[in-house]
């Protein structure tokens, strides 16, 4: 959060989302928040200066105007190579060329980089997970019990702020991220089988 205007946003998007489920804890939440933001605000004010200061500057700072040269040169890479891509890891290859000589980092959207990588059929793919990720929440919160539905709604809340930041910052197809994101993943899908190992726990 010290350095990312979007991972802060992305935090903020899943609490509220949070705040939205948990109907009966609002009050709760409410007086945690303002306890939270009080304290930071005492013992750390010049952090929240320093994000209140790039939040002020989000469209005319440089990292910004970096994003804004960077999407158009995404632009021109997928206009020139919309059907197949430029083929996996090739990428860098080309921001190398058209951006700085040795830059050597991914896109700062993993669809953008699908899209680059492998085309409008790799983007269909990456679509296509997606969707079916959280399709498959929606049907697990139809079934998971009411023990583990602050777990299940968290962990929802979790896949919300990695997709949102995954919008402006290289996530899920940087390995480290991949790794956990999906490990996360299994977790968060098995929450059902769970809730049947769990029964004989509480009797």
């Amino acid at each position: 959060m010290s350095l990312g205007k979007a991972a802060a946003l992305s935090l903020f998007l899943a609490l509220v989302f949070l705040f939205y489920k948990f109907k009966s804890k609002r009050l709760v939440f409410s007086l945690f928040t303002f306890l939270f933001l009080l304290l930071a605000f005492i013992f750390f004010q010049s952090f929240w200066e320093g994000l209140l200061f790039r939040l002020s500057r989000v469209f005319v700072d440089v990292s910004s105007q970096f994003r804004f040269q960077e999407l158009q040169t995404c632009l021109n890479i997928v206009k020139n190579h919309f059907l197949t891509g430029v083929g996996a890891g090739q990428q860098i290859i080309y921001y190398s060329r058209y951006l700085f000589p040795g830059y050597e980092q991914l896109v700062n959207n993993f669809f953008l980089q699908a899209l680059i990588d492998l085309g409008v059929l790799g983007l269909g793919l990456v679509l296509f997970i997606v969707v079916s990720i959280f399709r498959k929440a929606r049907e697990l919160g139809g079934k998971i019990g009411s023990s583990y539905r602050p777990l299940f709604w968290g962990m929802l809340a979790s896949l919300i702020a990695v997709f949102l930041n995954g919008q402006v910052e290289v996530t899920l197809f940087a390995l480290p991220y991949g790794i956990i994101f999906w490990l996360f993943l299994g977790g968060f899908i098995n929450l059902e089988k769970n809730k049947y190992e769990n029964k004989y726990n509480y009797n």
